[in-house]
């Protein structure tokens, strides 16, 4: 089956996106990301895999998440989705705070996990904000912005910091128009990426992973993304020069072929 679905779980409703054919891979969007906003990628990934893209609560068209969820309790939300989906194993990408939840989901459903590729993610969430880094206190100011379209392209412009294109710019208001996200789920996501701790999920998940870090981040740098090598038993960082946080808007063919390049060593 391709297309559009919902899944129904007691916390609310999840969007899913299916599309291509071959080996199951599943993709996490980051905070604020949609299956639009990141079109370029998706189309990118499922030309090489059965692609399923997952918008945990609070992205895209799924449900706002309730309470304070962490980035745990969000990979139990995708991994209860997944289940219902039938999706066994499975080859697992995730960005930024989708990269977060991928950590915890491999360690939930280590055995079903075939690879893990983590872009723009650290095991230990946004130090860069608790540290006081000017970038991302920037960042965290976007979220304080009248409504979740506002304060969504507030953050997604920090995170290109000036690199977009026109025509890129357009897109991603477009995207952002089309499923805006309230600044009241933006701050619970966002306290959720801050509190997050990912170490001991990595320490369970023994298959392929890699690190997928753009050289010029400055929300979550690279040194910091580099502190999974350690936790991993067989994964190693791939840098993208010239590129900031947000690799799926900036360089999703080169992310794309990354990712291929990791599901094939996996078998």
């Amino acid at each position: 089956m391709t297309g559009e679905e919902w899944v129904t779980l007691p916390e609310g409703r999840l969007r899913v996106l299916r599309r291509g054919e071959g080996p199951a891979r599943v993709f996490l969007p980051s905070l604020g990301g949609s299956i639009e906003l990141y079109a370029a990628l998706v189309d990118r990934l499922a030309r090489t895999s059965a692609l399923v893209v997952v918008e945990p609560f609070g992205a895209g068209a799924s449900d706002e998440p309730e309470g304070l969820p962490s980035t745990r309790d969000l990979a139990e939300d995708v991994a209860g989705a997944l289940d219902a989906l039938s999706v066994d194993r499975f080859h697992l990408v995730g960005l930024s705070l989708g990269g977060m939840i991928a950590q915890h989901l491999a360690g939930l459903r280590p055995g079903r996990v075939r690879s893990l590729a983590l872009a723009s993610t650290t095991p230990r969430g946004l130090r860069g904000v608790l540290a006081g880094d000017v970038r991302n206190a920037a960042m965290a100011r976007c979220l304080l912005a009248p409504d979740g379209e506002g304060a969504t392209v507030c953050i997604v412009e920090d995170m290109l910091d000036g690199r977009a294109s026109p025509s890129m710019e357009s897109r991603v208001e477009e995207a952002i128009h089309e499923h805006p996200v309230s600044r009241a789920a933006l701050m619970r996501l966002g306290a959720a990426a801050a509190r997050h701790d990912g170490r001991d999920a990595l320490r369970i998940y023994a298959g392929p992973a890699r690190v997928l870090s753009g050289g010029l981040d400055g929300i979550l740098p690279p040194d910091a993304q580099a502190e999974s090598l350690e936790l991993l038993d067989d994964a190693r960082q791939v840098r993208f020069p010239n590129v900031g946080h947000d690799l799926a808007l900036e360089v999703p063919d080169e992310l794309a072929r990354e990712c291929d390049a990791l599901m094939a060593e996996a078998g």
